[in-house]
């Protein structure tokens, strides 16, 4: 699965390669068209990443209108266009046309890397709802969750990215069955969205990454396209925003595959680059060999199990409070509770940090997370006490300084305002820079000065 800034890499490589930039993959190398196709490519010059896009807007016209020929003909000249009848899976008749399907069954004890899937199939909408800060997700039943991904032909904008392969994944008893819908020739789109639809329609929810900012809109773009109704979409979860608020403390990259190695304990071995996709496709189009077309399969089938693997694994940050979880990870929890409104579970994720870690940075943050719930609680001598254990923890260790201000900023706030002690107050008021500025912290001071008589 490839996120957005992928796809918009993408669109750059069909013009001129170019460095990758800070976060992003390198571009892939431009896609080699027919001669003609290649022949009317001159236009926009001054415009390369227009003219790139314009080329492949035109191959993928051009194909559409061999296919449609093709299909007028009786489906001869083979050699020519897609070998259909290499491709995996197998081609069902349905009531809007012919669909291709490609199915995979994982049993109930399938783990994904040292992750099991089938928890997954009940995690808790409450707890998902504070993961997500989505009171959408409450109460739903995940057990009828449908996981969403997508393969394009690369992002091309208006009618030009078409999705070539709808994956999903929904749990059927104890199983996880994943479905891939494989776009066999171009201008058969119809009987696919309408299977979609129909998925959709019976979903209790959608799970993706990154699905929010590009499947789905591209999904519906699709329909409209294709004059197909696309159904309501279902509460959407989009765990690439779940998986940012939890792992960006020690991930430098979260990107499914990263999220993979690093948290899921699972590594992919000859996988297709989402890089390379479109053009192994737009070769499958053009005649070329379909077996790569099944590597793409694979690659989406490990993208969908992946997103149960990582919605259990989310859910059971959370909720497990395992000792073998990263501090990082509590720590993020709790951050996210706190934000989410949930008080009780954010001390609890916060106390579960201050238990394991005694003393550093994460305790510090977590005992300073304690003691704003306390604030927010109104409880003025647990936010002292939760304060004082937060500058303990750091023991005067200069390597945090921001932290440090910001309880020093937290004390003398608390003893200026709550427990009516200047002086205390001004002791810690003399260090709270850079969690405010010089000329904020020379006003907290001067005012501390005058109220004990030393201005």
């Amino acid at each position: 699965m490839s996120s957005l800034r992928t796809r918009l890499g993408r669109l750059s490589a069909l013009a001129t390669p170019r460095p990758a930039g800070e976060g992003e993959p390198a571009a892939q190398p431009a896609v080699a068209l027919p001669d003609e196709a290649a022949a009317e490519a001159p236009r926009e010059r001054l415009d390369p990443t227009a003219r790139g896009a314009d080329v492949m807007r035109g191959e993928l016209e051009r194909l559409r209108t061999r296919g449609r020929a093709r299909r007028g003909a009786g489906g001869g000249a083979r050699a020519s266009g897609p070998r259909v009848d290499e491709l995996p899976g197998e081609t069902q008749v349905t009531d809007f046309g012919e669909l291709h399907v490609v199915e995979h069954r994982c049993e109930r004890d399938h783990q994904h890397g040292a992750r099991a899937i089938h928890p997954a199939r009940g995690v808790d909408g409450d707890v998902v709802a504070t993961l997500a800060l989505d009171p959408q997700m409450r109460g739903l039943d995940f057990s009828r969750a449908l996981y969403i991904d997508t393969e394009t032909t690369g992002l091309m904008g208006g009618t030009g990215t078409v999705p070539f392969l709808i994956g999903t994944a929904r749990f059927h008893g104890d199983q996880l069955v994943v479905r891939k819908l494989v776009l066999r020739r171009l201008g058969e789109e119809v009987p696919m969205l309408h299977a979609l639809a129909e998925q959709l329609r019976e979903a209790s929810c959608v799970v993706s990454f990154n699905g929010k900012s590009f499947d789905w809109p591209l999904l519906r773009t699709r329909f409209v396209m294709n004059r197909v109704k696309a159904p309501p979409i279902p509460p959407h979860l989009d765990l690439l925003h779940c998986a940012r608020r939890v792992f960006r403390q020690r991930l430098e990259r979260v990107r499914l595959v990263d999220i993979e190695r690093e948290v899921l304990g699972f590594t992919r071995v000859d996988d297709v680059a989402g890089a390379e996709i479109p053009e192994l496709y737009m070769s499958y189009l053009r005649g070329g060999d379909a077996a790569p077309i099944a590597r793409i399969i694979d690659h989406n089938r490990l993208d969908l199990i992946a997103l149960a693997a990582l919605l259990a694994e989310l859910v059971q940050q959370f909720d497990g409070l395992a000792a073998e979880h990263d501090p990082r990870d509590k720590l993020a929890c709790a951050r996210v509770a706190e934000r989410a409104g949930d008080a009780l579970l954010a001390n609890s994720l916060a106390g579960a940090v201050t238990d394991t870690e005694g003393r550093g940075m994460h305790a510090a943050q977590a005992w300073l997370l304690r003691a704003r719930v306390a604030r927010r609680a109104g409880d003025a001598p647990a936010q002292e006490t939760a304060a004082l254990a937060a500058l303990a923890a750091l023991g005067g260790d200069a390597a945090d300084a921001l932290t440090e201000a910001e309880v020093h900023l937290t004390l003398a706030k608390l003893y200026e305002h709550g427990l009516k002690d200047p002086a205390r107050a001004l002791a810690h008021a003399v260090h709270t820079v850079p969690a405010e500025d010089e000329e904020q912290a020379q006003r907290r001071a001067a005012r501390l000065a005058a109220k004990l008589g030393r201005g």
